[in-house]
């Protein structure tokens, strides 16, 4: 679920996902998030839906790959189709060109170009789609 807040982006089985600093815009994007361990998600959405309101609800099945320290998640997304997200964790400022040419490594090994980045989230896409 995705919140009517600036603040409060996403809730998942998993995890919080509170505000994570980048604007909406085509390209790399850093995300400065924090996981929490939930016992009950359901009740938090439900607690969140109430207070913020729900902007739109994302469906998708996620398949995630590990190479080295990188992460590819592979989302099938009702609506819009097949997506792969790219992560590789930046520990420290000094480890920020590390990240850069390790994704850039990955988005030349499947044929990704820059302007194949989507500027915003699934969940806005599906509100420009649907």
């Amino acid at each position: 679920m995705f919140y009517l807040s600036p603040v409060c982006r996403e809730v998942t089985r998993w995890l919080v996902r509170l505000y994570d600093g980048h604007p909406d815009q085509a390209g790399l994007k850093e995300s400065d998030f924090q996981i929490v361990a939930l016992d009950s998600s359901g009740e938090l959405k439900n607690l969140l839906a109430g207070a913020l309101g729900v902007r739109t609800v994302v469906r998708k099945e996620r398949t995630v790959h590990l190479l080295e320290n990188s992460r590819m998640h592979l989302d099938s997304v009702d609506g819009l189709g097949t997506f792969i997200e790219l992560e590789v964790p930046v520990p420290d400022e000094a480890s920020g060109s590390k990240a850069q040419k390790a994704i850039q490594g990955l988005m030349k090994a499947f044929s990704i170009e820059k302007a194949d980045l989507p500027a915003c989230s699934y969940s806005d896409l599906i509100g420009t789609n649907g």
